[in-house]
């Protein structure tokens, strides 16, 4: 807890946590090969997030998701695809070659 206090807010939020959820979606997704499982993966991080950062800093607005957990999962989507897809062809010119 001590070491995200310490970090810059505005960096957190926009380039290190969306890095992390999308990119542990990303390897989910090619370790399944399925393509929805990566933004499936990464809107569970992303709500589990911010449930334990509204609980925990205690705020008296209740609980809030925010719109992140719309844009990170189609951003994400879009990744999963282009990179299953790539690892796909990868693999049928392989074996093609054989």
């Amino acid at each position: 807890m001590d070491f995200i206090n310490s970090l810059d807010p505005f960096l957190f939020q926009l380039v290190i946590l969306p890095v992390v959820v999308i990119g542990l979606g990303i390897v989910v997704s090619l370790v399944t090969g399925k393509i929805f499982v990566g933004p499936l993966v990464t809107l569970l991080l992303n709500l589990a997030f911010e449930t334990w950062y509204f609980t925990s800093y205690d705020f008296d607005v209740g609980l809030y998701y925010s719109p992140w957990n719309l844009i990170l999962p189609a951003i994400s989507l879009v990744f999963c695809w282009i990179v299953v897809s790539v690892r796909k062809q990868i693999i049928n010119v392989r074996q093609a070659d054989v």
